[in-house]
């Protein structure tokens, strides 16, 4: 069975994935096929459509090594089709053909490194051969393809729970920032809890600091943006600003707080960006992910192996 979703997709659902891939439309596997979406149309986009809506059919009816044929020459009238590398490999899976099974998964990520569902089978494919840490690697690389949605983070559990271990972000809980009201009036409020914590005066900055972002910080870092959001620079600079004031007030560590400790462990191992990205994130800081991973895709691999799998 493969992690994250039962093995092979319904014929409905593959037939689904498939007229909407090779009509141009790039969507995630798990995507069900809209009204419009027709075998004609689909015919006029991609080259290997016929080949690929064959090799539905054949694999609809168990006939995996023709179906395995036809995903071939659907790959090869168009390269760049998505579905027929990923589709080949998981009929190569279906054969027990392990290697390559992998080939073509490697294959469908080169046309697309930023869609999740070639690694996550890629994964339960080196699961089957018993090369659980090589697993382990293409789960986390599912997971940074596609952190939004649940299928790679399935996967990547049910991964963890094979192999004896556990999946938990840094222990952090951030208080609330100031909010403008409807009259544009900002209120903020001290967690009267808090009163006489050493590090309260550093929280009193963060929460202040969307004031300021609202007015000249946000255009000044998003000059092509018209309308304020909550981002990762201002996300970032707001949680750097806690850490400096507790290093200036020299506050004992044994004093600090477990969400306290892990921002000044993330900040110290430059990754405080890919917590927010990918344990602390909104919608507005969400819009700041794709350019992110486009340089930082190892540096988010490497979190997720320090910070979230753990194995004690």
């Amino acid at each position: 069975m493969r992690l994250g979703m039962s093995w092979g997709m319904s014929w409905g659902l593959r037939l689904g994935t498939l007229l909407l891939a090779v009509s141009g439309v790039a969507l995630s596997a798990q995507t069900a096929v809209g009204p419009g979406a027709t075998a004609a149309t689909v015919m006029q986009k991609s080259p290997g459509a016929e080949s690929m809506l064959r090799a539905q059919k054949a694999f609809s009816n168990g006939k995996m090594k023709k179906a395995l044929a036809l995903y071939k020459q659907a790959a090869e009238a168009d390269p760049r089709l998505y579905e027929a590398a990923l589709f080949a490999g998981d009929t190569e899976f279906k054969l027990k053909n392990y290697d390559e099974a992998g080939t073509w998964f490697a294959k469908a990520i080169a046309i697309n490194p930023d869609r999740e569902t070639a690694y996550r089978y890629w994964g339960d494919t080196l699961t089957h051969k018993g090369e659980q840490k090589a697993a382990r690697s293409k789960f986390v690389d599912a997971v940074i393809a596609e952190p939004y949605t649940k299928a790679p983070w399935v996967g990547l559990q049910q991964w963890a729970d094979a192999s004896h271990a556990r999946l938990a972000s840094p222990p952090i809980t951030l208080p609330k920032q100031a909010v403008p009201d409807e009259k544009g009036n900002v209120n903020v409020s001290v967690d009267p809890s808090k009163a006489g914590d050493l590090a309260s005066g550093a929280w009193l900055v963060y929460s202040t600091q969307p004031m300021m972002w609202r007015s000249t910080e946000f255009k000044k870092h998003y000059p092509n943006e018209t309308v304020y959001r909550h981002s990762l620079a201002e996300e970032a600079e707001s949680l750097r600003a806690v850490i400096a004031v507790v290093k200036e007030q020299k506050i004992p560590e044994d004093k600090l707080d477990a969400t306290l400790k892990s921002l000044i462990a993330l900040d110290k191992d430059g990754m405080l960006e890919c917590w927010i990205l990918l344990n602390g994130a909104d919608r507005g800081i969400v819009e700041d992910y794709a350019a992110y991973r486009a340089t930082h895709r190892e540096l988010l691999h490497a979190y997720i192996d320090k910070y979230v799998i753990h194995f004690s």
